[in-house]
C-alpha cells in the first residue's frame, strides 16, 4: 500500500494501482497523473516558459460511472484549448456533496482517475484535495494553485450566481456547457435500482403465488 500525501488529505493506493496510472503517459510525454496541487502548478507553469500563448483549461469533477456524456463533454474541452487538465472529486469529497444518505461514489476514487487517464482528451489528471472541497465555492477556487485560461462547468452540475462568480474569479475565460447526452449518472443508477427492484418485486409475487396455491391444494 503507498500513499499521496495532500494539504489536507491522504489517499491510499496499491502499489500496482499507483504503477499503472503513473505509466499512462499524455503527447508531451509526461505522466498524465500528477499528485500535488504544488506539482500541477509547477507543470502548468513550464507550458506558459515553454509556450507563451499555451491555453490552458480546467475542469473539474466527480465522473461516477463514466459514461458517454462525459467523453463527449472532455471532447468539447479539448476543442476550447491546448492542455486539458482534469480535477477529480476524491471519495470524501463526493459522499460530502451527495449527502450520507445517498451511496456515491459508485465507482472509487483510484478506478475513476485512472478512466480519466486513459481517456484521449485529457492531458494531465489530479485529485481535488479534500480540504479543498467546501461546496460550491470550495477552497480551491479562493486560493487556485494556477489559473488555467479557460475553465469548463456543466449546466446540469447543481450551480449558483455566487459559483459561477468564484470560478470566473479564477480564469480567463468561463465556459458553461450543455448536457452532451441525455443519461447522467443520477438517471443510470435510479434505472438501475428500478429494474432490480423490479425482478426482486416479480420474484416475490411468484413465490407468494406459488405458497398460495400450495396450501390451497393442501387445503
Amino acid at each position: 500500500m503507498e500513499v499521496i500525501g495532500m494539504a489536507s488529505a491522504v489517499i491510499s493506493a496499491d502499489t500496482g494501482t499507483l504503477e499503472a496510472i503513473r505509466s499512462i503517459r499524455n503527447r508531451f510525454g509526461h505522466a498524465k497523473f500528477v499528485e500535488s496541487n504544488e506539482r500541477l502548478a509547477k507543470i502548468m507553469e513550464n507550458h506558459r516558459d515553454m509556450n507563451a500563448e499555451v491555453k490552458i483549461l480546467l475542469v473539474l469533477g466527480t465522473y461516477d460511472l463514466f459514461h458517454v456524456g462525459h467523453a463527449r463533454y472532455l471532447q468539447r474541452c479539448r476543442e476550447k484549448a491546448d492542455i486539458v487538465v482534469v480535477i477529480v472529486d476524491p471519495d470524501a469529497a463526493v459522499k460530502l456533496s451527495k449527502g450520507k444518505d445517498e451511496d456515491r461514489p459508485v465507482v472509487p476514487e483510484w478506478e475513476r482517475l485512472e478512466v480519466l487517464a486513459h481517456c484521449m482528451h485529457t492531458d494531465y489528471v489530479a485529485f481535488m484535495e479534500t480540504g479543498d472541497y467546501n461546496g460550491e465555492t470550495g477552497l480551491w477556487l479562493r486560493k487556485p494553485c494556477f489559473h488555467p485560461d479557460v475553465m469548463v462547468i456543466s449546466k446540469r452540475s447543481p450551480s449558483d450566481a455566487e459559483h459561477e462568480e468564484a470560478c470566473a474569479k479564477v480564469c480567463g475565460e468561463l465556459v458553461i456547457l450543455e448536457s452532451q447526452a441525455e443519461t447522467s449518472t443520477t438517471a443510470k443508477i435510479r434505472l438501475l435500482l428500478i429494474n432490480n427492484l423490479h425482478r426482486v418485486e416479480t420474484a416475490l409475487i411468484a413465490q407468494v403465488q406459488a405458497a398460495f396455491e400450495k396450501l390451497r391444494g393442501g387445503g
